[in-house]
């Protein structure tokens, strides 16, 4: 579907359409013109920062290292054994970003794909979630509203954060060879998110596959370059439990889209970038459902070393979205990445800087 189709007098049908999509197959695409040109020159610039920047100035943007959840991040496991820990990462937000020198074009394509694209597919996301609710029942509409809204100026203000990932070249690539000769990037999971958008990548011979083993053709040249992939989280799964979607065609649960991605040995023997952006509640907000607004924690794996956790106790169900951001970052506190912060970074500090 068009972006553009998400305007009267169409605004209904695509909203049906999107909502069925989602709730039926766990994830859409949605086509935001010209987006393809900008995602190319923003991709452009960050496969020369993390390809050619010198180790001095990847150090500089290291600001982790002071629990900042902005800039570069090196990988987790250089040389280790799950491609998906080798990836570098650079990491912005929805304010307060950081941008490397030397690439001009870099923050303009930044800010142009995510203001003219993907902040208007979330938000039509988020208005049709919306509609559906309050044409169901008003107090559902309202409770799923709040979890966007900063609690302190009252705003809509949903939190994002943005990865841009680059998976360096892998020389041994017959290592990593599955029985059917593909390499796996990532290993099946679900995105703890509200929703995530995935525009297309560098792909190559990329594929991503769901539950069932099809092939959601993200990368595929039957797809529009302009087309982005939207898929249900499992926060927005939890949120609306209990909740269907339901209209002529049947009675659809939210889902939490569960992936994997796979390649073929020649592509991952090359240099590839990746841009996702991961949508969630409001940083302030805690963890609770639509329908009768009990709480039900931030489905977290604390996954902090055992002394941090007698230090810091967290109990699930009083983590905030933000607070769930630093959990999800082991590169504050691992104890096995030598690229962790030294000495790790508390939630304390965590809430501080951010």
């Amino acid at each position: 579907m068009l972006l553009t189709d998400f305007r009267s007098p169409n605004l209904e049908s695509a909203q049906n359409e999107l909502l069925e999509s989602l709730s039926r197959e766990g994830y859409c695409f949605v086509e935001s013109g010209g987006s393809s040109e900008v995602l190319h020159i923003l991709l452009s610039e960050l496969s020369k920062f993390f390809q050619s920047a010198s180790a001095e100035e990847k150090n500089q943007l290291q600001t982790y290292r002071s629990g900042f959840l902005r800039g570069y991040f090196p990988p987790l496991d250089p040389e280790g054994g799950k491609l998906e820990r080798r990836k570098e990462r650079f990491v912005f937000g929805g304010e307060n970003n950081l941008f490397p020198g030397r690439y001009p074009h870099l923050k303009q394509a930044f800010n142009q794909l995510y203001l003219r694209h993907v902040r208007p597919i979330a938000d039509t996301v988020y208005g049709s979630l919306q509609a559906y609710l309050e044409s169901v029942n008003p107090d559902w509409a309202k409770r799923f509203q709040q979890f966007f809204l900063n609690p302190y100026s009252g705003e809509f203000e949903p939190s994002v954060l943005t990865y841009a990932m680059h998976y360096p070249a892998v020389r041994n690539a017959e290592k990593f060879l599955n029985q059917d000769h593909t390499v796996t990037i990532s290993d099946p999971h679900v995105d703890m998110t509200t929703f995530t958008i995935l525009p297309r990548g560098t792909g190559g011979a990329t594929k991503m596959f769901d539950k069932s083993g099809k092939i959601i053709p993200i990368y595929d040249t039957s797809l529009s370059h302009d087309a982005m992939l939207i898929f249900v989280g499992k926060t927005l799964e939890n949120l609306l439990e209990g909740i269907p979607y339901r209209n002529r065609n049947g009675t659809f649960p939210f889902r939490a889209f569960r992936h994997t991605v796979m390649n073929t040995p020649e592509e991952v023997a090359k240099h590839r970038d990746v841009i996702g952006y991961f949508f969630n509640g409001n940083l302030y907000r805690r963890y609770s459902r639509v329908r009768n607004a009990e709480e039900f924690g931030s489905i977290f794996i604390d996954r902090r070393p055992s002394a941090m956790q007698r230090a810091e106790p967290l109990r699930g169900m009083e983590l905030t979205v933000r607070d769930r951001q630093y959990l999800t970052e082991q590169l504050f506190y691992s104890d096995v990445s030598p690229n962790a912060a030294m000495p790790p970074i508390t939630l304390k500090q965590f809430k501080n800087v951010n």
